[in-house]
């Protein structure tokens, strides 16, 4: 599991956490993103409210073993009337091993506010096999 150096996560905005400690694998990380009673509506269709709800959505499903590594695009972030941060992007998500992985594509819809992430919807789309060149398939 990659570590975070320490000094990125205090300058990161809280989408930036949010993605750093989710290529971390790093559930407990990743629920500290958000605001203390953030909303994660999650890609299978639950909705996780609060810290501890969503580090737990995250500890069974945030395999360490597995390299992770998101690539944003189409990113675009705006400021609301309310104070609220809106963020909306596409995501590249490789997940992988040695000899082979997977490339799946998403969207990140995410509201934060200074105390982190207040809501974020997550769609995942298509997904790869990616195998290494070389690799016996």
């Amino acid at each position: 599991m990659p570590e975070i150096p320490a000094d990125l996560w205090a300058a990161a905005d809280p989408v930036t956490r949010f993605v750093l400690a989710l290529d971390a694998r790093d559930a407990e990380r990743i629920a500290s993103a958000f605001a203390p009673e953030g909303v994660l509506h999650a890609p299978d269709g639950s909705e996780q409210v609060g810290r501890d709800a969503i580090a737990g959505y995250y500890a069974v499903r945030a395999d360490p073993s597995v390299e992770a590594k998101h690539v944003l695009t189409r990113l675009a972030s705006w400021a609301g009337d309310d104070g609220v941060r809106r963020t909306a992007c596409d995501a590249l998500i490789v997940l992988g091993g040695e000899t082979e992985g997977r490339l799946i594509t998403g969207r990140y819809d995410f509201a934060a506010t200074d105390a982190g992430v207040a809501w974020l919807r997550v769609r995942l789309g298509s997904t790869w096999r990616l195998v290494r060149e070389g690799a016996a398939r």
